[in-house]
């Protein structure tokens, strides 16, 4: 019985192939970070040592990915920026599969507004949710601070003075 049972197992492992960990993955592909006005895309699952075509389907942008022996690697593609705005892009990647097959995979790109040109804008900002109250430097700070001293301290010397003279007037002896 125990040699049925160990050819059963036997016959059964040889038939089911491979384990599922060792055969060739499907193409993947993300964006990770995002430059001026380009996003940091990278692709996994790919014949190793190969080309890989990369386009941005708003914009029309291409670029390439030479990609490691290991079929994976990254590139930056130009994106579309819309200050204030969240803008959303799928950008595609075509080659051979790490199966010898063609394959494609993409990722969304979720671009914020407030990259590139539109960093630091108020029209960037909106997209933060944040509230669009302006900053001053510190120089400045201390400028509007010390004014303020000087108009309160000119006004207060002024009520000072103008209560001298009119206790000065009433104690003045009548004629």
């Amino acid at each position: 019985m125990t040699v049925l049972g160990g050819l059963a197992l036997a016959t059964s492992v040889a038939l089911a192939g491979p384990p599922a960990g060792s055969s060739p993955g499907v193409p993947t592909s993300t964006v990770s970070t995002f430059g001026a006005e380009s996003a940091h895309y990278c692709v996994t699952d790919y014949a190793p040592n190969a080309t890989v075509s990369v386009h941005n389907d708003k914009t029309g942008a291409t670029a390439s990915i030479h990609v490691n022996h290991r079929g994976s690697g990254c590139t930056d593609v130009p994106v579309d920026v819309s200050c204030g705005e969240r803008v959303t892009q799928l950008i595609v990647a075509t080659g051979v599969g790490a199966d010898g097959n063609p394959g494609t995979s993409s990722a969304r790109a979720e671009v914020p507004g407030n990259i590139g040109r539109c960093a630091g804008s108020p029209a960037g900002r909106a997209d933060s949710g944040s509230s669009q109250s302006s900053s001053l430097s510190a120089t400045a700070i201390t400028l509007l601070a010390v004014g303020g001293v000087v108009v309160v301290g000119l006004g207060g010397g002024g009520i000072v003075l103008a209560r001298r003279r009119r206790s000065a007037a009433g104690s003045a002896p009548a004629e």
